[in-house]
């Protein structure tokens, strides 16, 4: 027998006869244990993504101060799933389009546009960012004449 380091599962192989049976030891998880295991992972993103938005949007942190800006995190990634937008980079990349729509991208109708573009699920996440993102700095160039 042997132990997965990555599962701490066992298992038992044995190299026998080609019609031996192989016995692998299944590890169940319920999703209310998964939810459980993603706590520590999901409060470490939040944290990762507050030092973020501190740097890259000093202004939209300083605004919405500590706990508001966990709360906007964790609104901006529920949004993300909705949208099935799920990669890390993903998330922080949409999290960076609210900053920057000063988390008004899904409420306020000028961005209705941006909206059905995150919705074309057939198109990867990040192609549909590519193209918000794209817009949305030619929007704001053109607001400020840079």
């Amino acid at each position: 027998q042997s132990v997965s380091i990555v599962t701490g599962v066992r298992s038992s192989f044995r190299c026998q006869p080609r019609h031996s049976p192989i016995t692998i030891a299944m590890l169940r998880v319920r999703q209310k244990q998964w939810k459980e295991l993603g706590k520590p992972m999901r409060s470490d993103f939040i944290r990762r993504s507050v030092e973020h938005i501190q740097k890259r949007w000093p202004e939209s942190a300083e605004k919405w101060g500590d706990p508001g800006l966990v709360l906007f995190i964790d609104a901006a990634i529920g949004d993300a799933a909705e949208l099935a937008i799920e990669s890390e980079k993903d998330v922080v990349r949409y999290i960076d389009i609210q900053c920057l729509t000063e988390g008004e991208l899904l409420k306020d109708s000028r961005y209705a546009w941006a909206r059905k573009l995150l919705e074309l699920r057939e198109l990867p996440a990040n192609e549909r960012l590519d193209a918000v993102w794209s817009r949305l700095i030619r929007e704001v160039e053109e607001e400020t004449g840079d």
